[in-house]
């Protein structure tokens, strides 16, 4: 589903390539060929594109501007037929083509939109089913998740003992994970000391007997959710107090080996709250920047930092934290009301070792541990915001994942990525979140 929207992407990025190309090859070159009108070339370019998009969505499928034998063979005769000819007639044929393709580029992008809307009803869709309708199904009284968890990695015991592994084989790693420890680094041990506005109550509302189904309900309902107390305007860059690791899929795999399931793939990069990509359409009348893409400094942070792990730190420079800055925005082009830079020169991010971080305010995250919780598969997490002068707590997200522990393409029927959750969790939310209450400052500098 992804990889479709994704090419669709492409597609409608081409385009303003394939424009920018010409006028530059009109450009470069002393125009000659056979007398032919701007619009009849125009229109004999035009034609073959038109067909190389028809013939794509007849069958289903995404045209493929750029590397389209055809359209490059027609570029090629297009450069032919130009040699010799004044620079006045090869703008002639470029605002012909651009009065010809960008009808297809509106018609390009309305498919991409209507794919895009698509594919994000069918996650909805995805989610909805897998959130709801499964867990009837899926969980029942007869035997709890850590039940049949526990006997799986019995088995798994008694065959590795039996049948030692080879070496490079990993079978037998699950084995070696332990229980996470919340309380194992100094950042988790001040993410669990932080004292919330709205703590989960001790009675968590368990009662014995329930079903996975019943208590993660209760869950949802009573406890998860956004809750946001204060907001700040114009931040400039944001402290991340407890930078997350990727989990392994043996971890994903495991009921306790990850503190937070619920948030296990909320690893995103330094770039995407710092110096993130749009695919936003650019606002030009010079088609030679059709290919340029947008830069939003007022929708992203100026800076952002994070602790460098102890045994990376280096006492040559006595650094403790890094520091990524987005870069300055003067080299960029400012027209139109937005910033755009051309499509394969994004400005890169800078990154630098620093004594003290200069945040005023700071995130972090930390593992919920409710009565009963991981014996019914069960498992929670909140992002924290906070000032980090005052310690107020300025929001927090707290979500659930429950598993059914019936998986059968995993050791011992437990995977993380695909239990249910409330509310939603996918890749991108976490940072979303932050931007609610810590809004970017507008300034481009």
């Amino acid at each position: 589903m992804r990889k479709r929207t994704d090419q669709i992407r492409r597609t409608v990025l081409i385009l303003p390539l394939v424009l920018s190309g010409v006028v530059l090859l009109f450009d470069g070159l002393a125009f000659a060929g056979p007398e032919m009108s701007p619009a009849q070339l125009a229109q004999r370019y035009a034609d073959t594109y038109e067909k190389v998009v028809k013939e794509a969505e007849a069958g289903g499928g995404v045209p493929d501007i750029k590397g389209d034998p055809r359209l490059q063979a027609m570029a090629q005769e297009l450069e032919m037929a130009l040699r010799g000819k004044p620079e006045e007639f090869g703008r002639a044929v470029s605002d012909e083509l651009e009065k010809r393709l960008m009808p297809l580029q509106r018609a390009a992008t309305k498919l991409f939109e209507q794919k895009r809307m698509a594919d994000e009803q069918r996650e909805r869709d995805y989610l909805r089913n897998r959130d709801q309708r499964p867990l009837a199904s899926m969980f029942s009284k007869d035997e709890t998740v850590a039940e049949r968890f526990d006997k799986a990695m019995k088995k798994l015991a008694e065959r590795c003992a039996k049948t030692p592994p080879k070496p490079g084989t990993t079978d037998c790693d699950p084995l070696k994970l332990k229980p996470a420890d919340p309380l194992a680094t100094e950042e988790g041990r001040f993410a669990h000391s932080i004292k919330i506005p709205n703590l989960v109550p001790e009675d968590s509302g368990y009662k014995p007997g329930m079903t996975t189904k019943e208590y993660f309900e209760h869950l949802c309902k009573t406890e998860a959710g956004e809750f946001i107390f204060k907001t700040i305007e114009d931040v400039e860059g944001i402290y991340q107090m407890r930078p997350r690791v990727m989990a392994t899929d043996y971890e994903m795999m495991h009921l306790y080996a990850l503190e937070d399931p619920y948030n296990a793939y909320e690893t995103l990069s330094e770039n995407s709250y710092v110096n993130p990509q749009y695919a936003g359409a650019v606002k030009t009348k010079d088609i030679t920047k059709r290919a340029y893409r947008l830069y939003k400094p007022d929708q992203n942070y100026k800076f952002l930092e994070k602790p460098i792990p102890a045994s990376l730190q280096n006492p040559a420079d006595g650094a403790k934290y890094l520091r990524y800055t987005r870069p300055n925005t003067d080299k960029l082009v400012f027209e139109n009301g937005q910033y755009i830079y051309p499509g394969d020169q994004q400005p890169p991010m800078v990154e630098e070792r620093v004594k003290d971080y200069k945040s005023r305010y700071g995130f972090t995250w930390r593992g919920i541990t409710r009565p009963h919780d991981r014996e019914l598969g069960i498992a929670g997490g909140e992002v924290i915001i906070l000032d980090l002068q005052t310690n107020e707590v300025l929001a927090v997200r707290r979500g659930y994942a429950a598993s059914s522990g019936k998986n059968k393409e995993t050791v011992a029927g437990i995977w993380w990525l695909s239990a249910a959750k409330c509310p939603q969790a996918m890749p991108g939310i976490e940072p979303s979140f932050i931007h609610k209450v810590l809004k970017p400052s507008k300034a481009a500098n």
